[in-house]
């Protein structure tokens, strides 16, 4: 129930160039969210790939901690996102990235 599996994230490099071209976007500061709905007949599946580019951290140490700390948040509460795309059989597509450079130290 709150493991973060492999079919839960968005490992194909075709799926996150077409999510970063056709898919739409907002900013809720220090986080941008992109991500793509498709509407399914018989599935439905949420994938999300975790992004912290070395632009706005400078040091891996903190990349690495911005990422875990972004998955962890998500894998406690993605329950509400998993029902309702199992209730409208949706397949929704997300890309959560860090894009502040004041948090150098989480």
């Amino acid at each position: 129930m709150y493991k973060f599996t492999k079919q839960e994230r968005l490992c194909s490099l075709i799926e996150i160039k077409q999510l970063f071209v056709t898919g739409e976007n907002f900013l809720n500061y220090p986080f941008s969210i992109r991500y793509k709905i498709e509407k399914k007949i018989n599935t439905s599946n949420v994938q999300v790939v975790i992004i912290s580019p070395k632009r706005y951290q400078r040091f891996a140490v903190n990349r690495n901690k911005a990422k875990r700390l972004m998955r962890e948040s998500y894998r406690l509460n993605k329950e509400e996102i998993i029902t309702f795309a199992k209730e409208n059989n949706l397949a929704i597509k997300i890309a959560i990235s860090f894009v502040s450079t004041k948090y150098s130290r989480l």
